[in-house]
């Protein structure tokens, strides 16, 4: 199979909502795991340049939407660790120009794509040894944008999320989101959520395939069924829940 992103990872979330919106938005990836949510059937974003990108180039594609009287806003990402080392910048650009988007910071509290390695966020520094946190919210607020352009939501509330955007899309002008849900392969992750997984009663499953729509790799359609095919991996994250309108899937271990 084309890699994916991890059972329970909280991007899933983040990508499956932006796909519902892809009307109203024009959405730019950047570098990092997060970058896997441009496939199918996630289509989470049109393009990735380079690190940090994913918030400054959204400012030109704000100006060339507006100028071809595309009413589409332009939504950008980083993850946190991007954040740190090149989008920070990049949203001060946003802020400065004024720009007509919605800036992303998927927070996952880790640099989760080169092997986990600690960032300015996460209060240890390489060596594992305890340094001081960069507090990326109020970092975000120091750039002078408004306390109503702010937004921080867990990716895995699809709802919130939703209404995130769509707050983002009442306004002119930047609009800030920040994810905040820890990488789901983190070993204090994995310890809380051990004995946790989904199971789908199939008497009450109707074969929709809602479920299949977030690309989780644990699930699979088996005899007009969906399943938890791989039990292991699922750390019962419910994401698959929300997403069933017939109460056919059951979060074990809450």
């Amino acid at each position: 199979r084309p890699p994916v992103m991890c059972a329970g990872c909280p991007h899933r979330g983040f990508f499956y909502t932006v796909s519902k919106n892809l009307k109203k938005v024009v959405p730019a990836g950047d570098i990092g795991c997060y970058a896997l949510g441009i496939n199918e059937p996630l289509n989470g974003f049109d393009y990735s340049i380079c690190m940090g990108a994913g918030l400054s180039s959204i400012i030109g594609l704000a100006k060339a939407l507006e100028l071809q009287g595309d009413s589409r806003k332009a939504l950008g990402m980083v993850g946190d660790s991007t954040f740190f080392h090149s989008g920070m910048n990049s949203l001060v650009d946003v802020v400065s120009a004024e720009a007509n988007v919605i800036a992303c910071v998927l927070d996952n509290s880790i640099t989760a794509m080169t092997g986990h390695q600690q960032n300015p966020g996460t209060a240890r520094n390489l060596m594992g040894l305890p340094s001081p946190q960069v507090d990326l919210v109020a970092l975000i607020r120091a750039t002078g944008i408004g306390e109503d352009r702010i937004r921080v939501v867990d990716p895995m509330d699809l709802e919130a999320l939703q209404a995130a955007i769509d707050a983002g899309l009442a306004v002119t002008g930047p609009f800030v989101i920040v994810t905040k849900s820890p990488c789901a392969l983190l070993k204090e992750v994995i310890k809380a959520n051990a004995g946790k997984h989904c199971v789908i009663h199939s008497d009450r499953c109707k074969g929709c395939k809602m479920c299949m729509k977030v690309a989780c790799p644990a699930i699979a359609f088996e005899n007009g069924k969906a399943v938890i095919a791989d039990v292991a991996s699922c750390n019962g994250c419910g994401l698959c829940k929300q997403m069933c309108k017939f109460d056919a899937i059951e979060r074990i271990g809450e």
